[in-house]
């Protein structure tokens, strides 16, 4: 199932990746309008960072199915937090994250205010959650700190 899964999800990301590249056919006019140039086509950096953001979402809801059974643990992510106990859930939620973040960064590249020089960020803070959540699951972040092992005894009661 978790297979499953993850070939959707990366099947859903890689067609919201090419469909830039499709000839669109106005309702109007007979004649097709073809894509933007080479130039714009192949956004390299943009495509990177899509792929990026999806790699670390999946091994994040893959590092919190590891260590959800551990004791102490604690799901620092607000959002994630109800659907720690519904694995598909999670993977729907890391796709939806993607998408939207790409949908996001194209949105912003396409403006002609300061939005089209940040275009990157809201991926880039994605994959910045994600690296710190899995930072953090793995020991990186020291979970036996005091504050944490506090948190966790306040939530047992």
């Amino acid at each position: 199932m978790k297979l499953i899964v993850l070939a959707a999800l990366l099947l859903l990301v890689g067609g919201i990746i090419q469909a830039d590249e499709l000839p669109v056919m106005p309702a109007a006019k007979s004649e097709v309008v073809m894509p933007k140039p080479a130039a714009e086509k192949h956004n390299t950096l943009g495509r990177l960072l899509t792929l990026g953001d999806a790699t670390f979402a999946l091994w994040d809801v893959r590092q919190t199915q590891v260590h959800q059974a551990s004791p102490g643990f604690y799901e620092q992510n607000p959002i994630a937090r109800p659907l720690v106990h519904h694995p598909v859930a999670n993977y729907a939620l890391a796709g939806v994250e993607v998408v939207v973040l790409k949908k996001v960064g194209d949105n912003w590249r396409g403006k002609s205010d300061w939005r089209h020089k940040i275009w990157w960020l809201p991926q880039t803070v994605g994959i910045a959650g994600h690296v710190i959540g899995i930072a953090t699951s793995t020991g990186w972040g020291n979970q036996t700190t005091t504050k944490n092992v506090l948190r966790n005894e306040a939530h047992k009661h």
